[in-house]
């Protein structure tokens, strides 16, 4: 290895990290939408299922599709583990891992 420092172009830097970001971005959006169309979907089965069970009236129904598409949600989140927000430490782990990158792609160029 020689001794001079590898120098990082801030500009590809950039650029990859605007394109991980984006995608990383683009994730977080998709398991929003799967959450809530998991949400509306049990809601109305159970909502239909209890109705056809004769609960009473359409509110205490209301209520047992709400609880019930709650609980779905949070047992189905805990076993997918969905990334539903993006942290300071999201964007540290991007830029390290460009770092990285561009590091091994100047040591391999020289």
């Amino acid at each position: 290895m020689s001794s001079q420092k590898i120098k990082l172009r801030y500009k590809d830097r950039d650029i990859l990290f605007k394109k991980e970001y984006t995608q990383l971005k683009i994730r977080v959006t998709l398991n929003w939408l799967e959450v809530f169309m998991l949400l509306i979907t049990s809601f109305f089965i159970v909502l239909k299922i209890s109705l056809s069970f004769n609960f009473g009236t359409i509110l205490p129904s209301t209520g047992i599709a709400i609880l019930s598409s709650l609980v779905i949600i949070f047992t189905f989140s805990y076993f997918r583990n969905y990334h539903l927000k993006i942290t300071r430490f999201d964007k540290e782990d991007i830029y390290k891992k460009i770092s990285n990158d561009l590091i091994e792609g100047a040591k391999n160029n020289e």
